[in-house]
């Protein structure tokens, strides 16, 4: 599964933990999108690790990145 296809679910009203990391994509040195992380799924109503900035909202993928802490 992958973000554009994915279930999502408004956070817009929940309390919870900020993300792990913060995904910032850039385009010709301009930010073109923000992406929350969780090291491990949330379950906030839908199972997800993607969580988005603007639409306030967790994306339904679990697809880990290859982060090394």
């Amino acid at each position: 599964m992958n973000l554009s296809n994915a279930d999502s679910l408004s956070t817009a009203n929940m309390d919870f933990a900020n993300p792990d990391y913060k995904l910032v994509f850039i385009s010709r040195e301009e930010v073109v999108y923000e992406l929350g992380y969780y090291n491990n799924s949330m379950n906030l109503g839908i199972v997800g690790r993607y969580w988005d900035f603007q639409k306030d909202g967790l994306y339904g993928v679990t697809k880990k990145l290859p982060i090394e802490e």
